[in-house]
C-alpha cells in the first residue's frame, strides 16, 4: 500500500481512498490559538488523537507492505521555504510528519507490516501512467499530465509513484531457471 501524507488530507492511499479531510481546519485551529495557552495545548491533544484515529482507519490488516514517503525536515532548509509566507509557514508548523510516520510505523510494527520509505522528489510531478516529470502537471489538488492527458487527484497520483518507487527499490531478483 502506497501511502502520501499531506496537509490538506493527512492521508491519501493508491487505492485512492483519502483518510484525515479536516486535518487542515484543525492546524489552522491551532494556529490561531497563543502558544503555551490552555486551549493551544488542548488543540495540539486533539490533533494528535485526530492522527491516531485517521491513521486507525488504514486497511493495514490487508497488506504486507507499506510504501512511505520520506518527508523529514520538509520544512527546514528548502529553497521553497524561504519563499512561503510566514502564515503558511505558521500552518506548516503545526502540520507533523514526524508524528504521522511514528505512528504508522508503531501500528504497523504490531500488525507485521513491513514500512519502506522512498526519496520524495517528483512524486506529485510524474505522471503514474506515462512517468513524464512536469511541474505543471499538478494544479493544486488536480494532477493532468502534459504528456498524455491522464487526470487524476494529485495525492493519489502521488501515493501511486509512492508505492512503484518502494516496489521498484526493495525488488528482489528472481534467479532464472535455465
Amino acid at each position: 500500500l502506497g501511502v502520501d501524507v499531506g496537509y490538506k488530507k493527512l492521508l491519501v492511499d493508491s487505492n485512492g481512498n483519502q483518510y484525515g479531510t479536516g486535518f487542515e481546519s484543525l492546524c489552522t485551529k491551532i494556529s490561531k490559538k497563543q502558544q503555551g495557552s490552555k486551549a493551544f495545548k488542548r488543540a495540539l491533544s486533539e490533533r494528535d488523537c485526530y492522527i491516531n484515529s485517521t491513521i486507525k482507519q488504514l486497511p493495514l490488516d490487508e497488506c504486507r507492505t507499506l510504501v512511505v514517503e520520506n518527508l523529514k525536515n520538509v520544512k527546514y532548509g528548502t529553497k521553497q521555504t524561504r519563499s512561503m509566507s510566514t502564515k503558511f509557514m505558521n500552518k506548516l508548523q503545526r502540520w507533523t510528519y514526524s508524528k504521522v510516520v511514528s505512528r504508522l510505523k508503531l501500528t504497523s510494527e504490531l500488525l507485521r507490516v513491513q514500512v519502506i520509505e522512498v526519496n520524495p522528489r517528483n512524486t506529485s510531478r510524474t505522471c503514474f501512467m506515462c512517468k513524464h516529470v512536469d511541474k505543471k502537471s499538478r494544479n493544486g489538488e488536480l494532477f493532468k499530465c502534459t504528456n498524455c492527458g491522464y487526470t487524476a487527484d494529485a495525492d493519489h497520483n502521488g501515493a501511486m509513484n509512492i508505492l512503484s518507487l518502494g516496489s521498484q527499490e526493495h525488488m528482489v531478483p528472481v534467479p532464472s531457471i535455465n
